[in-house]
């Protein structure tokens, strides 16, 4: 007799069962940041010191990725007039996105996929 295979879990059932159980979070003092006092080798290619460590694993948020976050007071009517102040002198962050090249794909071959006057 055969016996009957056991039941798989599909992909998104897999994904959505790994994101409901809790992930370990890191603790207070690990600081985004290579970890100078790391010993070892990664896969022999470089030291493990110079290993980027993110602040939050992953795939969690780090909402304060540039750590420019304010630290908030706990006292909400502080903290309220402290964000307008914030607001109203104008810090801003200001990320630039750079588009490199744009091909003239209309050719099947390579050699006639040139830069097009926007792209140069």
């Amino acid at each position: 007799s055969m016996t009957p295979l056991p039941e798989q879990k599909s992909p998104l059932e897999t994904m959505q069962e790994q994101q409901t159980q809790p992930t370990a979070l890191p603790k207070k003092d690990v600081v985004a940041g290579m970890q100078k006092d790391e010993p070892g080798e990664f896969y022999d290619l470089f030291p493990k010191r110079q290993l980027w460590q993110p602040a939050k694993p992953y795939p969690l948020w780090d909402d304060n990725w540039d750590g420019r976050k304010i630290k908030l007071s706990g006292d909400k009517e502080t903290d309220r007039d402290r964000m307008r102040k914030i607001r109203k002198e104008g810090v801003t962050r200001h990320i630039i996105l750079i588009r490199h090249g744009q091909y003239d794909e209309t050719h099947q071959e390579d050699e006639k996929r040139i830069l097009t006057e926007i792209g140069r």
